[in-house]
């Protein structure tokens, strides 16, 4: 199989003002990623809400990613679940239509062990991939910050060495001495197995470290600026480190805003109680594509709007962007047809993307 070195877009899943999927706005935004230049797309993934969709809705989506892509780039569709029978139904479905790679997280909130990941869950879904379609590529993806378990770099290996069609894993551990160890790893077996960033902020650490060096990035951000991850991305795979560490200096902004935190209070019974409230992926991410005017801002409960100040957050990290380096966001306004800095500085708009 051929080893995949690039940027690939994690996809949100924009949803309609009574909350049902969008289908013409994410029809949009994969004309969007195409036309920028990003080198794949994942579809239903976890950062499009994958654990809160039906299963024939799930498959649907997979379905119609790929028929829309209609092959101008891969399409990797998310496959994993909490449920090994789900995963293998979707994972199953996907390779089917036509798949590039299934992209497998660990199964939250189980919190299997190393070993069963491996034996009871990769390894079942990868052999499944392998006999159903040999053409098919499938790549675990570990981020036990939100699975409450990890596969160990070991077992990675082990899973590789024994199912040829594991060409890569999206690493999200947030631990560098992790993805090193990884690589030592993967630099034994017969066919390179690709390291593909899970984190935006890391990514540049990631192809800069020579313990490391990375393959591509399954990025959130790049839903916003494709074509600048893409160029990042390009720049370091030709060994050009000064120019996608500079890309990456231009991005930071926007890399800030998958994950935001912010201090609020809480009032009971006249009492004031501080409360660290965190918004995670994909909250940021779609607060900041419904504040520039690319989709609505309604997300997938029980995820929801963020607070004011949060909001603000994202809205300063935008400015920051747009002030400094607005080629990044230009090409939203050229698509979308929307006014950036109309956008940024309405007032109104933002105050109704927060609860």
């Amino acid at each position: 199989m051929k080893q995949f070195r690039a940027a690939a877009t994690a996809l949100v899943g924009p949803l309609t003002p009574d909350g049902t999927f969008d289908a013409p706005a994410y029809e949009k935004l994969l004309e969007f990623q195409i036309r920028e230049g990003i080198g794949a797309v994942v579809s239903m993934g976890t950062t499009f809400g994958s654990p809160t969709f039906a299963l024939e809705h799930h498959k649907t989506i997979n379905e119609l990613t790929i028929e829309l892509v209609a092959g101008k780039i891969p399409v990797i569709c998310g496959g994993g679940s909490n449920n090994l029978a789900e995963a293998m139904e979707l994972s199953l479905a996907a390779c089917k239509a036509g798949a590039f790679a299934i992209l497998a997280v660990d199964p939250y909130y189980n919190g299997p062990a190393s070993y069963h990941n491996r034996q009871l869950y990769h390894g079942r879904l990868a052999e499944l991939i392998a006999r159903e379609n040999p053409d098919c590529a499938y790549w675990p993806y570990i981020i036990p910050g939100r699975t409450g378990c990890k596969t160990w770099p070991v077992d990675l290996a082990i899973l590789a060495d024994q199912f040829p069609n594991v060409t890569a894993v999206k690493e999200a551990t947030g631990d560098l001495e992790n993805m090193r160890q990884t690589r030592q790893l993967f630099a034994q077996l017969d066919q390179p197995v690709s390291i593909l960033s899970g984190d935006d902020d890391l990514t540049a650490k990631m192809f800069s470290d020579p313990g490391i060096l990375a393959d591509g990035v399954i990025s959130v951000v790049s839903n916003l600026a494709p074509a600048a991850v893409a160029q990042m991305v390009q720049a370091f795979l030709e060994g050009k480190v000064d120019e996608g560490n500079a890309i990456a200096v231009k991005l930071a902004p926007l890399f800030k805003l998958v994950t935001i935190t912010d201090k609020t209070q809480r009032e009971f019974k006249g009492q004031l109680y501080q409360v660290d409230d965190k918004f995670r992926n994909p909250c940021g991410i779609q607060t900041a594509m419904a504040g520039i005017g690319m989709i609505n801002a309604n997300l997938r409960e029980p995820l929801g709007l963020m607070s004011s100040d949060a909001v603000e957050q994202v809205r300063v990290g935008l400015q920051q962007v747009w002030k400094h380096t607005p080629e990044i966001l230009a090409p939203i306004q050229e698509f979308y047809g929307v006014d950036i800095n109309a956008q940024l500085t309405n007032c109104d708009l933002w105050a109704k993307l927060s609860f």
